[in-house]
């Protein structure tokens, strides 16, 4: 695609690996590379070659039709290592909404606009790279839309963190960001509240001690739960129709 396309036109290129995850496999001449290592460790440092080259060959690709300098590329994972790896100083993994369940690097590479090596803590969500990447391209994105993401395009580029406002990552559970401040509430209806500030290993749950804040960011929850999609349950043979899937 990078090498037969139009080149009096800008293009976008999403590419989303499998690897690493399961089902575990890979080449021969890179399980080759590993077999002094445990069998398992060998068929993930392999899988991590192989994408490792991968993204390789994109790059190089761009090098060689001179696009490196012009081009933003952007790489991050999807969540946090999972019970086989380590997440470390962060609390849990994959699955999870502690922070070593969703706090993830995210790389940056677009030689025109950003300084190498720099390093930025603003915190940023993968709903917001919609409207940041669209922001950085120069397009206009209406208000009208109501999106999740926000643009943060200014922070990044000028190395600045910006209040980006509450935002929240749901799936069985919910994390609930506001600033330093964090709120987890559980499927069951637990809640929790941590400082990730001072404390992002999740290790003391002050609840209780900021019960005010807590309370705020309760009622904010609430409300982003109002878009929430409608739960649909469907029976189970033998189970009557609206029971739990």
């Amino acid at each position: 695609m990078i090498e037969e396309r139009d080149t009096q036109r800008p293009f976008y290129l999403q590419v989303s690996f499998n690897a690493p995850h399961f089902p575990l496999a890979a080449p021969p001449e890179y399980l080759a590379k590993y077999r002094h290592l445990r069998s398992s460790a060998a068929v993930r440092a392999a899988i991590i070659d192989a994408l490792d080259n991968a993204v390789g060959r994109i790059l190089e690709t761009l090098d060689e039709r001179g696009l490196r300098r012009n081009t933003l590329v952007v790489f991050l994972s999807d969540n946090g290592a999972d019970q086989t790896g380590r997440n470390a100083p962060f609390r849990s993994g994959k699955g999870s909404v502690y922070e070593g369940g969703i706090h993830v690097p995210c790389l940056l590479r677009w030689p025109r606009e950003l300084e190498a090596g720099s390093v930025s803590q603003q915190p940023i969500s993968a709903q917001d790279l919609y409207p940041t990447l669209a922001a950085a391209a120069g397009v206009m994105v209406s208000d009208d839309l109501k999106l999740d993401g926000k643009n943060l395009w200014p922070a990044i580029r000028e190395g600045v963190i910006q209040d980006r406002g509450p935002f929240l990552i749901s799936a069985a559970n919910s994390a609930l960001f506001d600033g330093d401040w964090k709120l987890i509430e559980s499927a069951d209806g637990r809640t929790s509240l941590f400082q990730i500030a001072n404390d992002p290993g999740e290790t003391t749950d002050v609840i209780v001690e900021q019960a005010a804040v807590a309370q705020r960011l309760q009622a904010t929850l609430s409300r982003f739960k109002q878009d929430f999609p409608a739960l649909l349950t469907r029976p189970r043979p033998g189970r009557p129709a609206g029971g739990p899937r």
